[in-house]
């Protein structure tokens, strides 16, 4: 018979209190610019066009990457990097600075260190 295991009540209560960052390694702290290089080489490594610093309707992106589906058809996607908490807890509560992103592009994405925001600080828009 093979062995059944199974995790306790108090088991379960510990895991359920970690985090999940608990289980990740540890990142090196990275600059706005040095994500801003890895987002650029990436993109590029997949055939993409990708711009830094690039400004749509008077409001500057920190990315912005255009990648090409097939048969006549772009995809857009812009890019704001934080690595500061209280700069992206200021900008997720300014909604009109990414108003021309969300115009000018498909899609939408802040670029923050993994434990810098979680998943329902980010605005759904």
């Amino acid at each position: 018979m093979p062995w059944r295991w199974q995790i306790s009540q108090a088991g379960r209560s510990l895991l359920a209190a970690l985090k999940e960052t608990a289980f990740r390694p540890a990142m090196p702290d990275l600059s706005a610019d040095q994500i801003k290089q890895y987002l650029q080489k990436w993109y590029q490594s997949e055939g993409w066009l990708f711009f830094t610093e690039f400004a749509f309707d008077g409001r500057r992106m920190d990315g912005f990457a255009l990648g090409w589906l097939g048969y006549q058809r772009w995809i857009a996607q812009a890019f704001e990097v934080k690595v500061s908490r209280a700069d992206f807890l200021k900008d997720v509560k300014q909604p009109e600075k990414r108003q021309p992103a969300l115009i000018g592009a498909h899609q939408f994405f802040y670029v923050t260190p993994r434990t810098l925001a979680s998943p329902s600080e980010i605005p759904e828009e």
